[in-house]
């Protein structure tokens, strides 16, 4: 894990114009990505990735040695960053470091990366990461990004950031670099079996009716004798009460960009009923 220094970034000097909502983020640094949305994610940033190595995703923007080692070994990304409040992922000189290491073991295609920002600080987290993720792809420090969006609703808020770009800039000067994908059903995030026990426990707080508080007591019991058991693995959580989104930026060359955007609409076409990305609405040209 990397380790922040003391200075701060530019995007915690920059003014707030707007801040987000907490609901409309979770509320914790620590949530897993709903696998369909990695594959997603893997799928359009394989065509922007090194030839020099089989990963996809270089860099993890905002992670934690729980949630790194939770991706398959051959899907992880080779370097993470702490996505806890004031480390890696905004402290400018951290964040550079590790990316300059990456970029000298990559070829002229640059660095590929990952961001699934922590929804802390009142939501003003979200709008700091995009910040940095936005920038980073604008001055090329990275090639391409996959930004995960856990709300419809963080979209108004990050067209009031110092970002030049949002999620669903369709200008003529944005849109060959922009492309969301708004799913046609609710994301089932991952969860920490300890998160999950929190949970189970308001729920049965609540009035409900005998049989599903039965089902949840049962449930916390199989989530503990696996804990006991020394299984951690995530939890499928329940879905949220709002659609998510998920954001590409793009390569900047043209040939790779239609590579990425040929290798998303292949993914998204998948002949699978019920699933995430079924009907799901591009913003964008694909």
């Amino acid at each position: 894990m990397l380790r922040s220094s003391s200075s701060r970034s530019d995007a915690d000097r920059d003014p707030t114009p707007a801040p987000s909502l907490a609901q409309h983020s979770a509320a914790s640094p620590d949530w897993g990505t709903p696998i369909a949305m990695r594959e997603l994610a893997m799928a359009g940033l394989r065509p922007a990735a090194s030839t020099t190595h089989g990963r996809a995703i270089d860099i993890d923007y905002a992670s934690s040695s729980y949630w790194h080692a939770q991706w398959p070994r051959e899907q992880v990304s080779t370097v993470f960053l702490d996505g806890s409040p004031g480390r890696d992922v905004l402290v400018d000189a951290d964040r550079a470091r590790a990316i300059a290491r990456l970029r000298l073991q990559h070829d002229a295609r640059g660095v590929t990366a990952f961001f699934n920002p922590p929804g802390l600080d009142g939501g003003r987290m979200i709008q700091r990461c995009w910040e940095i993720f936005e920038r980073d792809h604008r001055e090329g420090i990275i090639g391409s990004g996959c930004w995960i969006g856990f709300s419809l609703e963080q979209i108004s808020h990050l067209q009031n950031t110092s970002a030049l770009r949002h999620p669903l800039s369709t200008s003529r000067e944005h849109a060959q670099s922009i492309l969301t994908i708004i799913p046609s059903r609710r994301a089932r995030y991952l969860i920490h079996p300890l998160r999950a026990l929190v949970i189970i426990a308001k729920k049965l707080k609540r009035p409900r009716p005998l049989s599903e508080a039965k089902a949840l007591r049962r449930e916390a019991r199989e989530i503990r004798a696996r804990l006991r058991a020394g299984d951690a693995t995530p939890i499928v959580g329940d879905a949220p009460p709002h659609a998510s989104y998920v954001t590409f930026l793009l390569h900047r060359h043209r040939t790779v960009r239609e590579h990425q955007r040929a290798a998303i609409a292949a993914y998204l076409g998948r002949d699978q009923k019920g699933w995430l990305f079924e009907r799901a609405a591009v913003v964008g040209p694909i």
